[in-house]
């Protein structure tokens, strides 16, 4: 197996980016990363938390849009 350099570190060592989509919302890896940098991690859940924000989001997107009007453009397109 070959593996590729992933993202880089700042010269510091104080800071890195990675592509790996969705590290950090592993809980066991984020905490263990954070303590392995000293950093208490809160017991929190991201998927959980995640979850509550995109509902928030969701009825905040239904209540301000017409949607019965949009699945009209979405079916018929926008009348000119």
């Amino acid at each position: 197996m070959v593996w590729e350099t992933a993202g880089c570190l700042a010269a510091d060592g104080q800071s890195f980016g990675t592509y790996l989509h969705g590290l950090f919302a592993n809980d066991r890896f984020r905490q263990a990363w954070l303590r392995s940098l000293g950093i208490a991690p809160e017991n929190a859940q991201f998927r959980s938390q995640a979850d509550a924000a995109f509902d928030e989001l969701a009825d905040h997107i239904e209540k301000s849009i017409h949607l019965n009007r949009l699945e009209e453009i979405i079916d018929r397109g926008i009348d000119r």
